[in-house]
């Protein structure tokens, strides 16, 4: 698990600020380089505030969780709520698992360095 040691959560007041994107071909993605581009992309959402839940960066609006990064047994992943219905085309995918705990709610995680991302 990430504590705010290791991402410097910034609060939920905070705006997205630069127009930088991150982008992977063939690298490992570092953590704070994924906050930093999931920031840009969660809080450009309307009501969209940042937290800290369990010691990882969570995005919500209106206190309802939307997405979570997190490292999950050792493997850096995004998490975020598809649905039950659509949750078994996401796992078709290899680089998808159902993220633990909440899974059986309809959520979903992404691998971050299975394969490259575009943003």
């Amino acid at each position: 698990m990430y504590s705010t040691r290791t991402f410097p959560v910034s609060g939920a007041a905070v705006v997205p600020t630069g127009t930088s994107r991150v982008k992977c071909r063939d690298m490992k993605l570092a953590p704070k380089d994924v906050l930093a581009e999931l920031r840009r992309i969660c809080l450009a959402l309307p009501g969209a505030t940042e937290t800290v839940t369990f010691g990882n960066p969570t995005f919500q609006v209106h206190q309802k969780t939307f997405c979570v990064l997190e490292d999950y047994r050792g493997e850096l992943s995004v998490c975020f709520k598809v649905g039950k219905q659509e949750q078994a085309a996401f796992l078709r995918d290899p680089r998808f698992y159902r993220t633990p705990y909440v899974g059986h709610h309809g959520w979903v995680s992404l691998r971050i360095n299975a394969a490259p991302l575009d943003w």
